[in-house]
């Protein structure tokens, strides 16, 4: 297991268990005088992912010591990659809860870790692939990815546009463009900058933040070069 960047594979024997979906949260609305209700949305609700962990340090530290490190390398306030030893190509984003049962490890040699995970899908290989124009594409992973665009724009055109045509769905920015200018857009975060000022007020008000679905789809931009980044989520 590697948390947070440490590997715990000298001190710790780690064993993982998690559901095969995250758990699915399912809105609906109950309508007097009819049978059943409404249906409205279902998400994915955070996941919990536990591992049974067995000490295995065989080295000089004291006792005190190997607890200590441990506990600093466990230890995180904001959620961090954790690569569990069935999986390791992928990662998922979490945090260490009040669950874990730490205190048995110094006993009995063994405890169980309790992993919280408020995003539940786990993160895959990063891509990075330049644009000129048309770009088909091939989407890994399982769920839907969000791409972040770097583009220079062409000089002497009022508009800069990316388009992913499986959808229809364009981002559009208008705008004096010179050809040094650089546009950034976070789909995840639904944000533009233009020379990294909010580039908010020249977005066109009928553009989609789009998401990359799996599979084959293709990019164009109307004109300049451009880089279209993501990291592949899985299921």
């Amino acid at each position: 297991m590697i948390f947070n960047d440490y590997d715990f594979s000298p001190y710790l024997r780690c064993n993982p268990t998690r559901s095969v979906l995250p758990p699915i949260n399912v809105k609906a609305t109950e309508v007097s005088n009819k049978d059943g209700d409404i249906f409205e949305t279902a998400t994915l609700g955070s996941m919990t992912i536990e591992v049974s962990a067995r000490l295995c340090y065989r080295g000089n530290e004291q006792p005190m010591e190997v607890r200590r490190k441990l506990a600093a390398m466990l230890y995180s306030t904001t959620p961090a990659k954790l690569v569990l030893d069935d999986d390791p190509t992928r990662y998922y984003a979490a945090i260490l809860g009040g669950e874990s049962q730490l205190d048995n490890l110094w006993r009995t040699g063994k405890a169980d870790l309790t992993f919280i995970c408020n995003d539940p899908i786990a993160y895959g290989a990063s891509v990075s692939i330049d644009i000129r124009g048309v770009l088909d594409l091939s989407v890994g992973g399982t769920y839907k990815s969000y791409p972040t665009i770097t583009a220079v724009p062409a000089a002497n055109t009022s508009y800069w546009r990316i388009t992913e045509t499986t959808s229809g769905d364009y981002i559009q920015i208008n705008h004096a463009f010179n050809g040094t200018q650089t546009v950034v857009i976070d789909c995840e975060n639904q944000s533009a900058t233009l020379d990294g000022a909010s580039a908010g007020i020249d977005v066109v008000l009928a553009s989609n933040f789009f998401a990359l679905a799996p599979g084959h789809t293709s990019l164009k931009t109307s004109s300049g070069a451009a880089t279209v980044a993501y990291i592949e989520r899985w299921l």
